[in-house]
């Protein structure tokens, strides 16, 4: 198997020589890389041809190409970690999508920075913006919809809170005084002229 790996490899990649491209091989078995329809196009045989193009040490290679998730010590290719914005900490998909999911449940949002470093300063009104609007994408891709709509609604309460002009509607249930908000603020803006916030 490994040596129809090594032919697919010297085959379609540029690889200076057979010994090279049995490195690319054998690190990429140990990655879990097995034969490729389009072999030119995989990023993690892109990234090892690349890496043994400039260093044909298999110690250093294992370094550069493995990375360790802060929170369990899981090592995985570097592509397949998660890495939060504003710190340089790997998390494995597993940690990456329970941090968020018990988090979420069990936190507020601002206290869902990176779990082994606690970067970004969440508090930091720039910070959060950048963090939550950089993340979302990552989270839309591994969290399930109802707790992806968590995260935003728990966002939305958030900002909320920190606007001074946002009022609760003490007459209606909580959920519902967003809704009450927005249709004041949208008939005060239409010219409507109610009133009701100032």
């Amino acid at each position: 198997m490994i040596l129809a790996l090594v032919r697919q490899i010297l085959a379609t990649c540029p690889v200076a020589s057979w010994g090279r491209a049995l490195l690319v091989a054998s690190l990429g078995r140990e990655l879990g890389l097995g034969l490729l329809a389009a072999p030119s196009s995989d990023p993690l045989l892109v990234e090892l041809v690349e890496a043994v193009g400039s260093c044909p040490d298999r110690a250093v290679l294992r370094r550069r190409l493995r990375c360790e998730c802060a929170v369990c010590g899981w090592g995985l290719p570097r592509q397949l970690m998660q890495w939060l914005p504003g710190c340089s900490c790997p998390l494995c998909p597993e940690c990456f999508r329970l941090h968020f999911t018990v988090g979420l449940r069990e936190r507020g949002v601002e206290a869902l920075g990176c779990p082994s470093c606690g970067r970004p300063d969440l508090r930091d009104d720039a910070q959060r913006l950048w963090y939550w609007s950089t993340l979302e994408p990552a989270l839309r891709r591994c969290l399930d919809p109802d707790t992806f709509g968590l995260v935003t609604r728990k966002l939305t309460e958030l900002e909320l809170q920190r606007d001074p002009q946002f009022l609760w509607c003490p007459h209606v249930l909580v959920y519902t005084g967003l809704y009450w908000f927005i249709l004041v603020w949208y008939w005060d803006e239409l010219g409507g002229g109610l009133g009701l916030l100032g």
